[in-house]
């Protein structure tokens, strides 16, 4: 992933696109992205289990 985010980093400059903070792309950049994008499909691919049970109402005086 390494060199791959060092190639992707590359052209993101070449084509003059800025970080959100307006700084040139590096590798780190790249691989935080890609990252990101990871943990946001696994949550939004995954099973959530709900368990719903009957309240409990007390009275208390």
């Amino acid at each position: 992933m390494i060199f791959l985010s060092h190639r992707l980093s590359k052209i993101l400059n070449e084509e003059g696109l800025k970080t959100t903070r307006g700084n040139v792309f590096k590798n780190n950049h790249v691989f935080s992205i890609y990252k990101k994008d990871l943990i946001r499909e696994e949550r939004m691919n995954r099973e959530d289990i709900v368990e719903v049970s009957i309240p409990i109402v007390e009275v208390l005086d």
